[in-house]
Order: structure tokens, then C-alpha cells, then sequence
């Protein structure tokens, strides 16, 4: 099974656009430390502030915004206290947040871990509004009807047919808010629960994750609900299923996307050498970086394979922006002479051109460049030894200290 999927994933490429490098995060590692160190600590606060209760009006407001800069890391957790977002107004209390001030008040024992807090708060949720085996039926069918469509809200045909269809189960969703009808859109609770729900059923019935998601690149043109970025969306998916069945997400994509990657490398490489092993690279994903006259920086890619949003969450780091985070201006003279179009008025930066031009080459030599499509491909041996060893490693960003150490990213 294994060696049919890699040659399956070998054949598949895809076809993409680039990214600005706006796009690609620069996190504060001593903050993220900070966060980290009170973390715990915060959300025990939360549980032992009874007083909070007694009140007759609870403040949210505060209430978020002394839980925001403990979460803000946890994006699962500031899922639930998330109000910057179009459909309230300033003022308004997003349900979610309300019900996840009564569950983290009124709970005990709380796994506020990926894996384990959606199953938890469903459970609270499930027993506060009596939700039924054949309602809970409906809301999955209904989130992963969309998920496979790369909705992130609800199309108004969809849920009109279960309202017509099913209409006591739909009372039951709305009045439990797990699905909210606000000014005749229809949205899931959070982010989180959403894709916990989804990813659960695509584990269950043993669905292809990475063909559903591959499938929402034909579709998001043309799509409305979708509204960020789907690379850091496939990031999320990827997390939550690897809290929820580390083992088979390890199996069925992770170590498959990395010998489809390593053995690709080698096959167009047939060397261990530090410059073919980077050629072989350059020609697998045909990148090309644009830079204007403020050097402004854009990471654009011709062809790539599917399973790379794999190697990324392995990484951490997106392998195909964050090469154009490498420090380029300090070669502005010499790009000049050699990359600039007069005509379009910038710098245009075609790695298979530059790996053939020596002085191209050496400039890329010293930015790192080698090094950096080198490491991806070192760091994918060194990741697949660990899973030969361990199938149930956690194998999300291990590398991703490494890189942002070793190339400032």
C-alpha cells in the first residue's frame, strides 16, 4: 500500500502562483517562550476565579482579553474566544465565546490540549442541549459536505435543504449554536471545531485528506467562504489529525510524503552532493523571486508537487515562500547587472537560469541559498529515521528551530 501511494504522489504536481512574503509569519521566539511559561498557569487561574461566576453580568470582554495573550499561540484555543471577525459587531458576544466562558468555568480536569479540548467541550456541549445520536448524524454530514468543498462557512442552498428535510435536528444545531445564523449566513461555531469534526470523519471512513484538499485549489477561485490563506489552512488540518490519530496521519502521509520527496531528490540527483541534491530541488518546484526597486520580495513557483504541504508541516516553514526570506539586497549591485527587466522595472530572480550562470550561483552560495534546499532534503532523511524508529513521533515543525536559527526566517 505504502509503495503504491508514493507512486501515486511521485506523478502528481500542481500548478501554483506565489506567495508575498508578507504572507510568511516572523514569530518572536522569546515571546512565544513567555507564552508558553504562563500558559498553564493562566487557564488554572481561570478555573479558580468562582467570584467570576456570582456576577449577575459577565464581562467577555475582559474575559477574552485576559485569556488573548495566553492562547493567542494556541490557535485551537483562541478559536473559541475569537470576535474579530465580520459577521458581530464590536459589542455583540460571539457564542462561541460565551459557551466556552461557561465550559471553562464549570468544568474540571480540562485537556486543553489539540487532541482532547474539542472532544470535551462537545461533550459539555452535547449534554447541555440534549443532542441527539440522529442530530449529531446530521451535523457531520453537513461539515464534511462542506469541508470537502473548502467552505469554511455554509452555502445558503445546503442548509436550506436539511432545514427542509430535517427540520426538528436543525432547530437542535442552532439552538446549541454548534451551527449560527447570523444576517443569513450560516457558520460553523469556530475554526477548530469545524475541522475537528471534519477531520474525524475523514479518519473514520479512511477518506484521501491530501485529494479533498488538493480539490479546493480548483475551487477557491470562484469560492467566497474561503478567506485566508489555504497553505496555512492545510497546516491546521494537518496538526488536528495528527492530535487526533497521530500514528495512521504518520503512516498515510507524513512518511509517504517524505520518501516521495527524498526518493525524487535522489532520482534526479543520483548524488549526495550538496549542489545536485539543490539542482535536483530547483527543477522539482521551478522557482523564480521578484523583487522591486524597494526590494519588496515575492516567492512565485511554476510547478509543485502535492505532498509538499507535507514536507512544510514537517518543516516548519513554508520550503516554497520561505526561500525568498533569504537576504538578497545585500547583492542588490550584482542582481542588478545580472537579474533586472527594465521592462516590468524589477529584479527577476529564475533559479534554473542562476544555477547555470557561476556568478549567479556563488551569489546564491553565500545568501545560503544551496544550503537552505539542501537542509530541507538532509532534514527529511533525518525525519523519516525517526518515524523508522517510532511511528507515533509528534512530527509537526520538528525542524522548524533549525531553520529559523540557521537562515533568520
Amino acid at each position: 500500500m505504502l509503495e503504491e501511494t508514493i507512486e501515486y504522489w511521485k506523478k502528481q504536481t500542481k500548478t501554483s502562483y506565489g506567495y508575498y512574503i508578507e504572507d510568511v509569519p516572523k514569530e518572536n521566539e522569546q515571546q512565544i517562550k513567555y507564552i508558553q511559561q504562563i500558559f498553564e498557569t493562566g487557564i488554572s487561574k481561570l478555573e479558580e476565579d468562582e467570584h467570576i461566576e456570582k456576577k449577575q453580568e459577565i464581562d467577555y470582554k475582559k474575559f477574552k482579553d485576559n485569556l488573548f495573550i495566553k492562547v493567542y499561540n494556541k490557535w485551537w484555543i483562541y478559536s473559541f474566544i475569537d470576535t474579530n471577525i465580520d459577521y458581530f459587531q464590536e459589542n455583540e458576544n460571539n457564542p462561541s465565546l460565551v459557551l466556552f466562558y461557561e465550559f471553562v468555568t464549570k468544568q474540571s480536569n480540562i485537556d486543553y490540549s489539540l487532541g482532547k479540548l474539542a472532544k470535551k467541550f462537545l461533550t459539555f456541549l452535547y449534554k447541555k442541549y440534549n443532542i441527539s445520536k440522529e442530530t449529531d448524524k446530521i451535523l457531520k454530514q453537513i461539515v464534511y459536505n462542506n469541508f470537502i468543498k473548502g467552505n469554511l462557512f455554509i452555502e445558503r442552498s445546503d442548509i436550506k435543504r436539511y432545514e427542509n428535510k430535517y427540520p426538528e435536528i436543525m432547530q437542535q444545531i442552532y439552538k446549541s449554536n454548534l451551527i449560527i445564523n447570523k444576517n443569513g449566513k450560516y457558520y460553523f461555531i469556530n475554526r477548530y471545531i469545524y475541522l475537528y469534526i471534519a477531520i474525524n470523519e475523514v479518519d473514520k471512513n479512511d477518506y484521501n485528506l491530501i485529494e479533498i484538499i488538493e480539490n479546493w485549489e480548483t475551487y477557491e477561485s470562484n469560492n467566497e467562504y474561503i478567506y485566508e490563506n489555504i497553505d496555512y489552512l492545510k497546516q491546521r488540518i494537518f496538526e488536528v489529525y495528527s492530535a487526533i490519530n497521530r500514528q495512521k496521519f504518520n503512516e498515510k502521509y507524513v512518511i509517504t510524503a517524505l520518501k516521495c520527496f527524498t526518493d525524487n531528490v535522489q532520482r534526479m540527483s543520483k548524488s549526495k552532493d550538496k549542489m545536485k541534491i539543490a539542482r535536483a530541488i530547483t527543477n522539482m518546484i521551478s522557482w523564480e523571486i521578484e523583487i522591486d526597486k524597494k526590494f519588496n520580495v515575492r516567492s512565485q513557483f511554476y510547478h509543485t508537487y502535492t505532498y509538499i504541504p507535507v514536507i512544510d508541516f514537517v518543516m516548519g516553514i513554508f520550503v516554497e515562500t520561505h526561500i525568498a526570506l533569504l537576504d538578497y539586497a545585500i547583492y542588490q549591485k550584482e542582481l542588478y547587472k545580472k537579474c533586472y527587466d527594465y521592462e516590468e522595472e524589477v529584479y527577476r530572480l529564475d533559479f534554473e537560469k542562476i544555477i547555470e550562470d557561476k556568478k549567479l550561483r556563488d551569489i546564491c552560495s553565500n545568501i545560503k541559498v544551496w544550503d537552505y534546499l539542501y537542509d530541507i532534503y538532509t532534514e527529511s532523511i533525518k525525519a523519516i529515521e525517526k518515524l523508522q524508529k517510532d511511528i507515533k513521533t509528534d512530527m509537526c515543525n520538528i525542524a522548524k528551530e533549525s531553520f529559523y536559527k540557521k537562515y533568520y526566517i
